[in-house]
């Protein structure tokens, strides 16, 4: 069955894969499907359409990494899983390099030609600071696109959380874009400075108009 009609879906179970996964949201009241293929509120009677989604998502998945078609393995995963979809791929390639002193040059292509846009998709990044931070310190410094930065630099961060406690590793050149994050919080934010060696810097990216410098700084 490849196909369903959405205003008569037949009655089915939820498969396995899928069932494992439901949970219940604290606040709303509401359940989801969070599953790396699948992520989505849960309603039953839909079951057959998870089920089909599910499973064309799967072989989507298991043909692209047959193919060696690496950023259409990562970006086929739902948002949330694409760090850990990128996170498996370099893992595997790494275990299978024929010299484990040897970084696989494999699993650095991956980071190369992967880390820049799973990085700018993923939301909530400061939840995984660790996992982010290792990955970055495996880009190759060509790769990082700071040579057009002064050797010092002073980076501004907006937030709400107090200094110490901020695991965000998300900066900006531009004081004022750092500001308009300070002001979306109605406790009131502020703006954090701080001047920074170029070479410190994981990553300099204006694909979202922030200037935005990724620095894996002090916490403190």
């Amino acid at each position: 069955m490849d196909t369903l009609d959405l205003n008569n879906l037949p009655e089915a179970d939820l498969i396995d894969e899928l069932a494992d996964h439901i949970t219940d949201g604290s606040k709303t009241g509401l359940r989801f499907i969070n599953h790396p293929y699948v992520n989505t509120i849960y309603t039953p009677s839909l079951n057959a359409l998870y089920n089909l989604n599910y499973l064309g998502k799967k072989k989507a998945v298991d043909e692209a990494r047959t193919d060696s078609e690496w950023s259409r393995f990562i970006f086929l995963h739902e948002r949330p899983y694409r760090l850990h979809a990128l996170i498996e791929l370099v893992a595997e390639h790494d275990s299978a390099a024929a010299d484990e002193n040897i970084v696989s040059c494999v699993a650095r292509n991956i980071i190369v030609q992967n880390l820049h846009d799973v990085y700018i998709d993923s939301e909530g990044t400061h939840l995984n600071r660790e996992l982010w931070q290792e990955l970055f310190e495996r880009l190759p410094r060509a790769h990082r696109n700071t040579n057009g930065l002064p050797k010092k630099v002073i980076l501004y961060r907006g937030t709400d959380i107090a200094t110490g406690k901020d695991r965000g590793f998300s900066w900006t050149l531009n004081k004022e874009k750092a500001q308009w994050f300070a002001d979306r919080w109605e406790k009131g934010g502020h703006v954090r400075a701080l001047e920074v060696l170029r070479d410190g810097i994981m990553l300099y990216t204006d694909d979202r108009g922030e200037s935005e410098c990724v620095y894996f700084g002090p916490l403190a």
